[in-house]
Parts: C-alpha cells; structure tokens; sequence
C-alpha cells in the first residue's frame, strides 16, 4: 500500500519547483509549474514503448518473466527461505553469469551450462525449449541455498544476484546500518521515537535531516498567524540578483540555461537525470565510447531490426536533448580530454562502481583540484561506502533488495516483477533534485560539493509505508494484489475484448452508492454482508466475481466514463499501444514528440512530467555516438585542428 503515483508526482513536483526558483533567482521571473501525475506513470514504461512505436509489439504482463524479443527469462526465482533476484543478460553482461555457473560446476550442478559461451551470450538467439532447460539448472541450484547465502556468494565472486527483502530484513540491513540510514524521530504525542528512512543522498556541506515528525493538525495555527500579522506584502520594485540578458521577441531561454553538465552516466539511473536538465535548457555533454557502449545503446529493440550503437529506441527516451562525446577512458590521453570537460562543467555525474572514477584520476578531489566550484553526483547501486558497497547489480536487483518484489503481487502467488528496472526510474528524481540543492548552494556560497547517492536509499523512499508500518506497528505487509484497506471495491475489472479492463475503486459510501447505480443497482448490492467497507474488504472475492459479469460485457473506455460521470474513480487498463496512439490527455499535451534523429529519422521521444508556464522545454533529439565530438573538442574546449585529428586518428576519441 505505498501510493506509488502520488510518490512520483511529488517527486517530480520537487524536481520542476527546483528548476523553476533557478529561474527566478537568475531572472526575477516566477511561472507555474504544473505536474501531471498521469505522465509521470506513464513515463515508466519507457522500456516498452518503441516496441509499439518500431514493431507494431504490444508487451503484456508476465509476472516473474520477461518475455520479449524471442526471449523467456526468469527474474525472480525461488531460494530455500525466499526468493532472489537474479537475470541472465545478453551482450557484454552475457559474462556475469559464467562466475554462477563456475559456482554451480564446483557443487556438481552445473549440467551442460559449462559448454555455453556466456562471453559471447546472445540472448534472442537462445530458443524457449534451450532456456527452459537453463532455467530448470538455475532453478534447482539456487532452490539449495538461503538468501543469506546467495548474497554472500554474489558479494565475493561479482554476480548479479540480490535477495527480495521483506520490510523486516531491510530494518536489519548490513549496508543501511554501516551508511546510518534510519533516523529516530520523536512523537512526544506517542510517548515514542520512531525510525524512518533517512537521507537518500548524502551531501559533503550541506547534509540532509529530518528536523522533526511531520505536523499535527492545526499544530502550528498559533506561530503560522502570528507571522502572518507581522507580514506586509510589499510591492517588489526591482530585482537584485543577475538577469540573463535576452531580447524580449525572442522565445523566452530555457530554465536551465547557462548550466553546463558532464555526464558519465550510462544505462538509466544518471542519464534520466541529466535529461531533465537538458530538455530544461542546460548544455548536457554525455561522454561515452564505442569502445563500451552504454548498456542502453545495444539494448532492443533497434529500429527495423537492424543492430547498431545509435538504433535503439530505448535509448532515445533516456538521453534527449544532449551533446555526444566520444572518449576513450581507458587511454590517458582521454583522460586528459575528460578533465579539460570537467573544468569546463558546473556538474559532473557520474553512476560508475564506486572508485571506479578515482581509480582512473576522475574522483572527487581530482576534479577540486582544475575546478574548485564544481559540483559532482555519484550515483551507484549501493552508495560509494559500506560492506556491499561494490556488490554488482541493476536497478532490476534493488526492487528485490528494497522489498518492492515482496509487496508486489497475489498473496497466493510468487512475488512479481514490475517489468521495468523500477529503481532507475525514482533514483534520477532524487538525483536531479541533489544537481539542482547543489548549484543553489553554491549560488549563496561559493562553494561545489561531492552528493552520494545510493539507488537502495532512494528506492525505500517509495516504500516507506511498508517500512513504516513494520517500523511503528511491527507488521509486515504482504502481497494483496489489486486490494486495498481503504477501499472496496478496489481492483481492475475485466472488460469487453482480448485483455482489455477498467481499474475501479471506491472509498466512501457515497462512492459507493454512486458505483451501485452506475451498474444499476442490482439486488446483490444490497446485501448486509456488503453494507460498510469491511464488508466489501471481507467478501471481495465474491464481489470482484459479480461486478466482473457486469464489466465483461462492456468496453473498457465505457465502463471509465460511466464511472467517471458519476463521481468514482475508474481508468482503462492501458496498453502501450493506448497510451501511445489513444490516450487523449497525452496526445493533447505532446508527451510523446516525434523527432528527427541523425541516423533513424523520425523517431519518438518522451518529455518530463513537468510543463513550466514561462520556460517550457525545448526537447531535442537524443544524438548518435560521437555525433558532437568535434564541436565538443574544438568549439567548447579550444582543442587545435592538429589535436583533434592526432587523438581522432589515435582512436582517443572514439
């Protein structure tokens, strides 16, 4: 029962305030800032959208699989006291799975897994019945160990394996207590302190704090109003701060003009952040290497099916708007390029392992040393300190360690999946809300600073219900569906057509009563055993079977607006191919722009959930590999004609 919707609004909200008092500061001109709630869901299924927009695919649910792409994969598998998260990738991350198998051969369970070339694993190559096989190898070797013990040998030899964590066992986390994370907060009307989850990133200067519980109501009436008595709206007259200087018949700059970023980010979690920032205007630099291609650049499905650096759709949708650099790290003199960047930027970010930037001269205390004001975000799995700090994983993996696999799900079924890597969609808000605190910081200080941010921390933000409920109550919630204690009927009903539903729920008895007409009340309704919600709450299987026979004779968009005409909450069961293509309130406000990209032509992309009323985005296509490196290297860091064709030819640049 986290509120999930609501969680990434808010989120968001912070996130456009924030970019929004930039420009004010800079401007002395204020806007509205409006939040979609609806765009921010539908921004999480960016995995699955060019699979519509390229293949005509539509994705549907497959509860512990992926199934796409030819592909059968499990993601949450069965241990001896739980269950673990664990994936099998293709690529270059074919390899992770061979030191697992290793494990497996030295206990005699490895089966024929030792003749597969996991170096050079292709996955959509691998037929159902093969993988079926594979899996059942898996599936019983790890059915033989704990979770314990699966986390102990994934932290020593390097495998992406993490356990799904009840509510009780994050309490008691390893890496949370070594990093300080709970904070106890007093509740003087409780007579109690309680625990909460504390930082999501840790700030070197300016450490985040909870400075007390949250307000009773009317607590603070007494102080708010004498405040208020003492306050005089005065007229502003004039701005002191510094005005960007643009012509007035000019369209107004973007927010986050003037913002310069670096970003080393690869795969989701630091990218989407730093696209927030460019669609809003900053000149976002991503560095990256043919050499080792970002994990989303060779990630399908590809436009027309044909395979290549700058074809995949899923890309486009994480890195609008930005330059393209290609830098050779692993050369020195590519290293030299990067610091030259780093001098140039106010915000470096980076999502590397952690000591990974500092190992190869681009650490903290590196870069203060050519630019003393800068502001540098690490982003990582686990935070850049405490015993799993280096422990190997994805976003995929964190939905298990966080619990979200745990409440995720039928109570009489395995956990599920959410079919996204769901960390890498909340860990850019909180580090686009550290890049923004940050530069304000450094307005009224002078001062740059290093941000910790660990994806486990942020992704318990979004559990804190959960966590809270075991917290104060020492109750574990568990899995429950579509069901909800303070609502019944809560839950998606089946509908007219091939897997089509309305999702309904109702939470009051006028709800209620509204609902019943709208389904013209038929006697059932008026049944004692469902008068009041703990009735409905108690007999809602039978419920759910009755209302079903009224909805599956009906179009899901008709059974939306006859609830919705009368008052109770109910939404169509969206498939990709809906929102893309269908949904009136996306289309009317362009959510999803096609834009001409250099090497695909037309192809979609996908704004922010943020409109800002005077500085609306100004999104760009996502660029080709290298497609600025040029320009980067002689018109934004002075680089001579000569250099640049000696590092070009010298495969630095590339």
């Amino acid at each position: 029962t986290a509120p999930q919707a609501y969680l990434h609004g808010g989120a968001h909200g912070a996130v456009g305030t924030m970019i929004a008092l930039r420009h004010s500061q800079s401007t002395g001109e204020g806007q509205q800032v409006d939040v979609s709630v609806h765009e921010a869901i539908a921004r999480l299924s960016g995995v699955v959208y060019p699979y519509w927009s390229y293949k005509h695919s539509v994705v549907h649910r497959t509860g512990s699989w992926i199934r796409r792409n030819g592909e059968r994969i499990r993601v949450v598998w069965p241990c001896r006291d739980g269950a673990v998260i664990f994936r099998l990738l293709g690529g270059g991350l074919g390899r992770l799975a061979k030191s697992l198998v290793e494990w497996m051969d030295e206990e005699g369970m490895a089966g024929n897994l030792m003749e597969v070339d996991w170096e050079a694993l292709d996955l959509p190559s691998v037929g159902i019945k093969e993988m079926e096989r594979w899996e059942e190898l898996f599936g019983g070797f790890l059915l033989q160990h704990t979770k314990s013990e699966l986390m102990e040998e994934a932290l020593k030899r390097r495998l992406f394996i993490m356990p799904v964590q009840t509510p009780r066992e994050v309490r008691v986390d390893r890496q949370l207590k070594a990093r300080d994370f709970w904070v106890d907060v007093e509740h003087p009307e409780l007579g109690r302190s309680l625990s909460y989850p504390g930082a999501p990133y840790k700030f070197q200067l300016a450490p985040w704090r909870i400075s007390r519980r949250a307000p009773l109501i009317g607590e603070h009436n007494d102080e708010v109003f004498a405040e208020l008595k003492a306050f005089s709206v005065k007229p502003r007259t004039g701005f002191k701060g510094h005005i960007l200087a643009r012509n007035p018949l000019e369209a107004p700059l973007g927010a986050m003009e003037g913002v310069k970023v670096a970003d080393f980010g690869w795969f989701e979690a630091a990218p989407l952040a730093t696209k927030y920032l460019a669609d809003f205007g900053a000149q976002v630099i991503k560095v990256e290497s043919g050499k080792r291609p970002d994990l989303l650049r060779v990630t399908h499905p590809f436009k027309d099916d044909t395979r290549g650096v700058n074809r995949s759709g899923i890309f486009q949708l994480s890195n609008s708007s930005k330059l393209s650099l290609a830098l050779n790290l692993e050369d020195p003199r590519g290293i030299g390029v990067a610091r030259r960047l780093a001098a140039w930027a106010d915000v470096v970010v980076e999502n590397s392992t952690p000591g990974r930037m500092k190992k190869i001269g681009l650490g903290y205390d590196d870069l203060t040393r050519i630019n003393p004001e800068v502001v540098m975000i690490s982003s990582s799995i686990l935070g850049q300190s405490g015993p799993l700090s280096r422990h190997p994983g994805l976003g995929y993996h964190l939905s298990g360690l966080a619990g979200l696999n745990h409440v995720t799900g039928w109570a009489d079924r395995e956990g599920i999946w959410p079919h996204i890597p769901y960390p890498d969609y909340i860990g850019p808000l909180y580090t686009a809300v550290a890049i923004l605190t940050s530069l304000d910081y450094r307005r009224r200080t002078g001062r740059g600073q290093h941000v910790d941010i660990s994806q486990f921390e942020t992704s318990l933000t979004f559990m804190s219900a959960p966590i809270m409920d075991f917290n104060a109550n020492g109750r574990e919630q568990v899995r429950q569906g579509n069901r909800s204690p303070a609502g019944a009927p809560h839950g998606a009903y089946p509908c007219l057509g091939s897997d089509r539903w309305c999702a309904i729920s109702v939470f009051s008895e006028d709800d209620w009563q509204a609902f019943t007409r709208v389904i013209g009340e038929p006697g059932w309704a008026r049944d004692p055993r469902f008068a009041g919600l703990q009735g409905r709450i108690e007999n809602g299987e039978e419920m759910d079977t009755l209302i079903s026979s009224w909805t599956l004779g009906r179009l899901a968009e008709e059974v939306m607006s006859s609830m919705q005409g009368a008052g109770v909450a109910a939404g169509v069961v969206q498939s990709i191919e809906d929102l893309l293509d269908k949904d009136p309130q996306l289309l009317h406000r362009g959510f999803f722009p096609i834009l001409e990209h250099s090497e695909q032509g037309p192809c979609l992309h996908m704004r922010m959930p943020v409109s800002l009323s005077g500085t609306p985005d100004g999104i760009g296509p996502a660029p080709c590999l290298g497609e600025h490196t040029e320009y980067v290297c002689s018109e934004i860091l002075g680089m001579s004609d000569d250099e640049f064709l000696q590092l070009l030819a010298d495969g630095v640049l590339a």
